[in-house]
C-alpha cells in the first residue's frame, strides 16, 4: 500500500479564509452592539490586515505570485471578470471605517462598518459562486 499524500485543494484555503472573515464580521457586530470601541478597533485592525493578505492571494502580487483569479482565468477565460476591482472597492469602503475610528466617531464607525459588512459578505458569496465550481472542474480534469 502506498503512503497517502495530501492533496490540498487550492480553493479550500481561500474558502477557509472566507470563514475567518465571516467569523470576524460576527465578532465586530458584537462589539458594535456592546459599544465596545476598543474591542472593535483591535479586531478591525486584525481583520483589515487579514483582508489585505487574502486579497493578495486572490488578486496576486506583481513580481511575487500570480494569484487565484489569474490561475482561474488561464483555465476559464473571462470567469473572474465580475470580480475585477472588487477588492479595490472594498478597500475604499474599509478606509471609511478606519477614518471614523481615528476620528473617534463611533456612530460613523457603525454606519461605515454596516456598509462595509454588507459589501464584504456579498463579495464573499459572489467569489464563492464563481470560484468553487471552477476549482471543482479543475480537480475533475
Amino acid at each position: 500500500m502506498s503512503k497517502p499524500v495530501a492533496k490540498p485543494q487550492v480553493f479550500a484555503i481561500m474558502r477557509n479564509g472566507h470563514e475567518v472573515i465571516r467569523g470576524a464580521m460576527v465578532d465586530l457586530d458584537s462589539f458594535v452592539a456592546a459599544h465596545d470601541v476598543s474591542g472593535f478597533a483591535t479586531l478591525w485592525a486584525e481583520l483589515h490586515r487579514w483582508e489585505g493578505l487574502h486579497a493578495q492571494m486572490e488578486d496576486g502580487r506583481a513580481g511575487v505570485a500570480q494569484g487565484m483569479f489569474a490561475m482561474l482565468e488561464s483555465n476559464f477565460p473571462g470567469c473572474t471578470e465580475a470580480l475585477n476591482g472588487n477588492h479595490n472597492d472594498m478597500e475604499e469602503n474599509a478606509s471609511k471605517v478606519t477614518i471614523a475610528l481615528e476620528a473617534g466617531d463611533f456612530e460613523q464607525v457603525k454606519a461605515a462598518f454596516a456598509s462595509f459588512a454588507e459589501q464584504n459578505l456579498d463579495h464573499l458569496t459572489q467569489e464563492e459562486g464563481v470560484m468553487m465550481p471552477k476549482v471543482k472542474a479543475l480537480a475533475e480534469k
